[in-house]
């Protein structure tokens, strides 16, 4: 299994406060180490990004891309916020930002 989700508020905490912040057009990310043989992602939509259809798909589009590349990465925890112009970008766009934020934390 690529990633799995990260659904307890006190690790969203610990990522928040303890992770490395990189911030894109599209996303925020945060990543901190984990002792866990996988990686694991929390992902957060808020209502200001758009209606239910918008956010979802936004959601399906970053677990898309984990699960692709996510095998590459092992013992880390990310929380990643998608940003308003988020609902605007497509699957390449989020792609590429979730790559290279992903290889310059190796």
């Amino acid at each position: 299994m690529p990633f799995t989700t990260i659904k307890r508020k006190s690790d969203f905490n610990r990522i928040y406060h303890q992770g490395q912040r990189t911030d894109g057009r599209y996303l925020k990310v945060y990543i901190a180490e984990n002792d866990l043989d996988m990686l694991r992602a929390g992902i957060s939509t808020g209502k200001y990004i758009g209606n239910s259809v918008v956010r979802n798909r936004i959601r399906r589009i970053i677990k898309e891309v984990l699960r692709k590349t996510g095998q590459k990465q092992k013992g880390l925890d990310l929380l990643i916020i998608a940003k308003k112009e988020s609902a605007f970008a497509t699957y390449e766009q989020l792609k590429q930002f979730l790559n290279q934020v992903l290889s310059a934390y190796k």
